[in-house]
């Protein structure tokens, strides 16, 4: 199971800079990711048909349960980003 996680564009970079490029926000968000992998962090895309994301990350888990309980614990996180980015983020199974 991956958690997908894409900006596309920033639409307040001051406030995006100052609520969710933190330190302290990074080490929360590390430790919410306990039960998962980070498979991909990236700034640096390339696209190949259409426009990459800015950020794109993915992030593996067991299974639907671990990955569901971290989408949870992301709230507050998940809130800053949609107000200060134009972004989205998804849960999918892989084979």
């Amino acid at each position: 199971i991956y958690v997908v996680m894409e900006i596309d564009e920033i639409t307040d970079a001051d406030e995006f800079k100052n609520s969710l490029q933190r330190r302290d926000v990074r080490t929360a968000v590390e430790a919410m990711v306990q039960d998962g992998r980070y498979i991909v962090r990236t700034d640096n895309a390339i696209g190949l048909d259409g426009t990459a994301p800015k950020t794109f990350v993915m992030i593996s888990f067991q299974n639907m349960k671990k990955a569901k309980s971290y989408s949870d614990s992301m709230k507050e996180f998940t809130a800053a980003r949609l107000k200060t980015t134009k972004s989205r983020s998804f849960i999918v199974e892989g084979l």
